[in-house]
């Protein structure tokens, strides 16, 4: 007779658009249930992702009806952790990761799996102090390992497990001659700085004042990115979209990725559009030299630099074949080293490791 399934709660704040939420949901949805009772807790209602939940039948619970995170999602966190006790608890964002470490330890979690996916995410997080009250970690990036790592976390408390992408599912098919066409996927957040973006757009030659750029995503900068592209004059070459979970379409219909982050862990949005075979122009932070090789699968520029940012659009621009290249060695790149399979096993063997802690 078998071992008993592993009981496991993933916890999100919410589900809007986002790398951690897709990343969330693939893992739920690929979770061997023949060893895993796998559920979601979502702190509060809404989001780009709640319909993806209800298609594909994961457990799931909304722990408040409201669009913010409220007492009433805490307090019935905590009632929901009182009653179930999971074996493995889970937060896989920010907020969630601070309370589920404060009532998961006096809910008297058997094990409590602490995350680091983002670029900032070691401060915002608060892990110089609440390290300490996650059982184990698990970071997308080795620079999230380091940061960990300098607060005094052990070496045997961490695990780095890179996000995985199924490319089948990014396949975009052959191009046809689509112009320059720029695009950007990420929330309109100040660590994604899309505002160096639009000042590169502006720095461009005149050959290139056909280049247009859509940027995709939602977040508090909108009015003010808005305002900019057109104190720019930008406002006939730039397009907002809002943050949708089908982005295959714009993958398609572009010519390349531009990903101008300040901070970052492992981007999926460069991950999706490697997939798609679009070469990569992005900042050189967090892991993102994992994920774009320069000179081979994309070109890699400093943070907050307008002038080399346009220069390397140029380089692209101008250079239409290596950029194709670029763009096919950049979806082998995805296929080789960052398969969605190997995330999902590197979780299965941590979490049985933890479990197997646990039965000890």
């Amino acid at each position: 007779m078998g071992l008993p399934e592993i009981s496991v709660v993933f916890v999100l704040q919410d589900l809007e658009f986002g790398g951690t939420q897709r990343q969330t949901l693939e893992l739920l949805r690929r979770l061997d249930r023949s060893q895993f009772t796998p559920e979601l807790w979502i702190l509060r209602d809404g989001g780009d992702f709640l319909q993806n939940v209800r298609t594909l039948g994961i457990p799931s619970h909304v722990l408040s009806s409201c669009l913010a995170v409220n007492p009433t999602s805490l307090l019935n966190l905590w009632r929901r952790l009182r009653r179930t006790r999971p074996d493995i608890l889970i937060p896989m964002t920010v907020v969630p990761n601070i309370w589920c470490r404060l009532l998961g330890r006096l809910a008297g979690c058997p094990v409590i799996l602490g995350t680091c996916r983002g670029g900032g995410s070691v401060k915002r997080q608060h892990e110089k102090r609440l390290w300490r009250l996650a059982h184990h970690h698990a970071c997308n990036a080795e620079a999230l390992c380091k940061g960990l790592a300098a607060l005094g976390t052990p070496s045997h408390r961490l695990t780095l497990i890179e996000n995985g992408i199924d490319v089948a599912q990014w396949d975009a098919g052959p191009r046809s001659d689509i112009g320059k066409r720029l695009l950007a996927v990420g929330r309109l957040h100040e660590d994604k700085d899309h505002e160096t973006l639009l000042h590169a757009m502006a720095l461009l030659p005149e050959h290139h004042a056909d280049a247009r750029l859509t940027i995709v995503g939602d977040g508090p900068l909108q009015h003010e990115l808005q305002t900019t592209a057109g104190r720019l004059g930008l406002d006939d070459r730039v397009r907002f979209e809002p943050a949708r979970h089908d982005l295959l379409p714009y993958y398609a219909q572009s010519t390349l990725l531009v990903h101008p982050s300040r901070r970052e862990a492992l981007p999926n949005s460069i991950m999706e559009g490697a997939a798609a075979g679009l070469p990569v122009i992005a900042t050189d932070v967090g892991g993102v030299s994992r994920l774009v090789v320069e000179g081979k699968t994309g070109l890699l520029v400093e943070p907050g630099d307008a002038k080399e940012l346009a220069q390397a659009i140029c380089t692209l621009l101008d250079a239409p074949e290596r950029a194709h290249d670029m763009g096919s060695q950049g979806k082998q790149h995805m296929q080789q080293h960052f398969s969605m399979d190997a995330m999902v096993q590197n979780y299965e063997t941590l979490l049985h490791d933890l479990a197997a802690v646990l039965r000890s």
